[in-house]
């Protein structure tokens, strides 16, 4: 079908594709944790990390992730499980904003919940990295056929280099380039998609070299297969499939942000809202989709450009709204998109848009004052103020 004729039909299909697929409901809950953090406890407190104390004799893996907020954490949950089963410790992992954001970086624990982690697997701090591995990586254990390019920043936040020898593991890969398989029929698109099970991991990623970095990990454990385990009684998951979902529960955000995020919508009243994940982005999504990229690109902006296309929308989300009697809402978005989504949502009647000019002024008032966190991570201090605000 052409593309120009079909713009109708694209319509129907995004808005079928966000509405569907992505639209939540979440209620806050009365439990434990929200009933103990009354607006008196000071955001700014974080737990000390027990990091592991007898490192020097320690195999230790180091996790390069890729970009893209939530696939990092993914990513990381992926690592921890293939650190445990390659018996090795686990470097804190150098989080980044988003895939276009190459001077920013996050530190672990403001992105999760480091020492709670630190009960179930070996820790290594990442400022004691470069001196247990002499400053060099000696191992490469690569899970996929291509990647990001931000290597030499992770390289530079633990202080090391690659050696000369450097050792690359990645017979997975050539062993399937060799018997000519479809990469559907073994691994898609490149991936190494097997980490669940230890034996295949053994088998490709066993070596007596000190310090490894697993590159890019992410979907070496299929989400769905996690999904699935985790709906069943835990009495019928398979064990490896319980140990991955105890990572999951012991890598919650950190203790900070859930405080944050209760306190504020205590204070805005907010205690059912829907979130919708906007996941169209010009300069990502659809270049890796459809073939024909550049028609795509144009016929999407020429979708979004149309008045009915706001006005549709807007109405659809309006309705689908009624139905869960829900009165707040908010736009999960790559950061070029939050104007048009801005427009959209002014067009929203009756309901109360989430604006994320209101989260950074709460985030702003909130953390002024907490140079433990803030002297932390110079993204973290530079998020906050009012021009990096969109990128929050």
């Amino acid at each position: 079908m052409n593309l120009e004729r079909s713009w109708k039909n694209l319509t129907v299909f995004l808005l079928a594709f966000l509405f569907v697929n992505f639209l939540k409901v979440y209620q806050e809950k009365p439990d434990s944790f929200t009933k103990n953090n009354s607006s008196e406890v000071k955001l700014c407190e974080n737990k000390a990390v027990n990091y592991e104390s007898e490192a020097s004799d320690k195999m230790i893996l180091i996790p390069v992730l890729i970009w893209g907020p939530n696939n990092q954490l993914q990513g990381f949950r992926e690592s921890v499980f293939i650190a445990k089963a390659l018996n090795r410790s686990i470097a804190a992992p150098l989080f980044h904003p988003n895939w276009n954001q190459h001077s920013f970086t996050a530190e672990a624990s403001l992105r999760l919940d480091i020492q709670s982690l630190s009960e179930i697997t070996s820790m290594i701090n990442p400022v004691e990295v470069s001196k247990l591995c002499d400053g060099v990586v000696t191992a490469i254990f690569e899970t996929r056929d291509n990647g990001d390019n931000h290597l030499h920043i992770v390289l530079e936040y633990y202080g090391r280099i690659l050696d000369n020898k450097v050792e690359i593991f990645n017979n997975w890969y050539k062993k399937k380039q060799h018997k000519n398989l479809e990469w559907s029929e073994e691994y898609q698109n490149g991936k190494f998609t097997d980490a669940i099970n230890k034996e295949i991991l053994k088998e490709n990623f066993t070596t007596n070299k000190k310090c490894a970095i697993l590159m890019f990990p992410w979907s070496t454990i299929l989400h769905q297969d996690i999904s699935n385990q985790a709906l069943l009684d835990e009495k019928q998951r398979k064990p490896e499939f319980k140990e991955m979902i105890e990572i999951i529960d012991h890598t919650r955000r950190p203790d900070f942000l859930r405080k944050a995020v209760a306190k504020f919508l205590r204070e805005h009243k907010i205690r059912k809202f829907a979130v919708m994940h906007w996941r169209y982005d010009i300069e990502d999504y659809w270049r890796a989709m459809l073939p024909k990229k550049e028609e795509a690109k144009s016929l999407i902006e020429k979708v979004k450009k149309e008045t009915k296309t706001k006005k549709n929308f807007s109405i659809a989300l309006s309705e689908k709204m009624d139905e869960q009697n829900l009165e707040h809402f908010y736009f999960a978005s790559p950061p070029d998109e939050k104007v048009y989504l801005y427009e959209i949502a002014l067009r929203v009647s009756g309901k109360k848009f989430v604006n994320h000019i209101l989260l950074v002024e709460f985030l702003e008032n909130e953390f002024e004052n907490c140079s433990t966190i803030m002297a932390r991570d110079s993204y973290a201090k530079l998020s906050l103020r009012k021009k990096y605000s969109k990128r929050v």
